[in-house]
Formats: C-alpha cells, structure tokens, sequence
C-alpha cells in the first residue's frame, strides 16, 4: 500500500490460499512475517516481503497445545522474549 497525495493504492503482489477455513491473521512487523490461523488445522507462516515465495510453513498444528477451532491469533512481545 502507498498513499501519495492523501489517497490509499493497493496492487496485489502474490496470492496464497489453505486447504479449509482460514481465520485471524497477525503480522510481525520485526520479523516481516506473517502467521495465519486455518480454523481445524492449526497456524502457518508466510514471508511477509512482497518479493518472497508465498510458501507457507507450518508453525503448529491442532492437538495437544493447540485446540481445534482456531480463530484470532496476536503477538506477545516483552523485553526478553516474543511470542
């Protein structure tokens, strides 16, 4: 996105899709990446950079940790650590 001159453009620069329902999303600006939740599979994260392969890798999946229906997902960062 851009806004010169006060008005907000947009140009679609690559596409990824998951199998099911996705859900919330969250960007880590940091670490230019971003983490997606898939409602019944669990969260995946993509390159955020534009010029980045949109291959999407898994972060966790649904099970003991993480329980089905995934829905919002944010960021938790500290001094000492980020999650």
């Amino acid at each position: 996105l851009n806004a010169p001159n006060g008005t907000v453009h947009g140009e679609l620069v690559r596409q990824f899709k998951v199998d099911s329902q996705p859900e919330g999303c969250v960007a880590d600006d940091q670490r230019q990446r971003l983490f997606l939740g898939e409602e019944d599979v669990g969260v995946w994260a993509v390159d955020a950079r534009a010029d980045q392969s949109a291959t999407l890798s898994s972060v966790i999946k649904v099970g003991p940790q993480l329980q089905a229906d995934v829905e919002g997902l944010a960021l938790y960062q500290s001094a000492a650590h980020d999650y």
